[in-house]
């Protein structure tokens, strides 16, 4: 079950490649995935009471139900006739990670880490050479197509995070050494900005406050093996894909050179991203402040676009907190925020291989720029901190 439930939380990003290269599937396979996950986890239960486990919901999916009820009570208002429809279905199967992680006491989350990690890395390789071909031709569908540079770099941050915060191994220390600073090269050279931050604050604070070693050191021994095996590999890479790595760099170079110019210059534009949303925020806020029925019931699922430009099209305030006020009232975002608090509170610092340090991680990717249908991989991360299996005081 762990296996297709990580395909089922990489399925946008796999989605994204099969549309690209004009693969079409009969079903989607997002929907796909999460009915096989859930068919899984019946069959593991193995005629044992499957009835009193299918049954027993947690607060916290009770609480997604009463969010998910409430955004399609909103499609009876809402201006979208078309992508709201979308947007509700679409966020309705992230109830499939939600249920199963949190009820499955022998939840395998190293299994789980391990699938996710060896299928984001190539997922992430193969994107290098059309974001390479976007920087050069700047083709409207392959820059349609290297938007996925944020889903795969907020990914990485995940595996790094959670190969390098693990008190066990996951693959093993030298494999976990390799993985490790692989994602990290990989998001560093994407250009993910938001998610590479995160990411080195989260690592910041937590060799900040660390009171114990840690099993991933990157002591002179292990690292004179990665050199003497992968330095004369990687080096032929560069020579043999080196306007593919140029072209990728020195975009993620500009990308961060106009954030640090906008941090500490005054009156330095941060760059067309932030300006838009900082647009974006300024237009969420009018329509929540319109008018007394925005403000408590908000405009309907999936309608900020149209609301904002009066296309009916997938567009969001990069930022969740507004998003939900925007489209779903005050009224969802109180029920959201219960169902977060919910979520999180019993959570334990004595975890085994997902440190609580994610839920910061992922609350900070969820504020920058994750829109309701992006949240499947922060979500599932969450679920995985405060899951049993995850907890040391549990046996695996």
């Amino acid at each position: 079950m762990e296996v297709i439930l990580a395909l089922y939380v990489l399925s946008g990003i796999i989605k994204g490649y099969l549309q690209f290269f004009n693969v079409f599937t009969p079903i989607d396979i997002t929907l796909l995935f999460a009915v096989m996950s859930f068919c899984a986890y019946l069959i593991e239960c193995k005629g044992k009471n499957i009835y009193e486990r299918v049954r027993y919901f947690q607060r916290p999916v009770i609480l997604f139900l009463f969010f998910w009820i409430w955004m399609l009570f909103t499609l009876l208002y809402t201006t979208s006739t078309s992508y709201g429809y979308t947007k509700c279905l679409n966020f309705g199967t992230n109830l499939i990670p939600i249920y199963l992680i949190l009820s499955k006491k022998n939840f395998n989350v190293k299994r789980f880490l391990q699938t996710f990690s060896l299928l984001l890395i190539p997922l992430t390789i193969i994107y290098l050479p059309f974001a390479s071909m976007t920087y050069d031709s700047w083709d409207a569908d392959l820059t349609e197509f290297s938007r996925m540079y944020l889903a795969l770099g907020g990914g990485l941050g995940f595996v790094v995070l959670s190969i390098i915060l693990s008190k066990k191994v996951v693959f093993s220390k030298n494999i976990d050494f390799f993985l490790s600073l692989s994602s990290f090269g990989l998001l560093v050279i994407i250009g993910a900005r938001g998610p590479l931050l995160f990411t080195l604050l989260i690592l910041g604070v937590h060799y900040l406050f660390r009171v114990k070693k840690r099993i991933i050191k990157f002591n002179p021994k292990r690292l004179f093996y990665f050199g003497l095996f992968f330095i004369p590999f990687f080096s032929y890479l560069i020579i043999k894909f080196n306007h593919i790595l140029i072209n990728i760099i020195s975009f993620s170079y500009t990308r961060m050179l106009l954030l640090i110019e906008g941090v500490f210059s005054t009156g330095v534009k941060l760059g067309a991203s932030a300006n838009i949303r900082v647009e974006h925020y300024h237009d969420s806020l009018e329509l929540i402040f319109l008018n007394v029925s925005n403000f408590i019931f908000g405009t309907g699922i999936g309608s900020y676009e149209i609301e904002v430009s009066g296309f009916d099209g997938r567009n969001h305030p990069h930022n969740q907190i507004l998003e939900i006020w925007t489209e779903l009232g005050l009224i969802g975002l109180v029920i959201y925020l219960v169902y977060f608090i919910f979520l999180i509170k019993n959570n334990s610092k004595f975890y085994v291989y997902i440190s609580n340090l994610i839920i910061i991680y992922s609350v900070l990717n969820l504020l920058k720029s994750s829109s309701l249908v992006d949240i499947r991989i922060p979500l599932t991360f969450i679920c995985l901190c405060v899951c049993q299996s995850n907890k040391l005081i549990c046996n695996e």
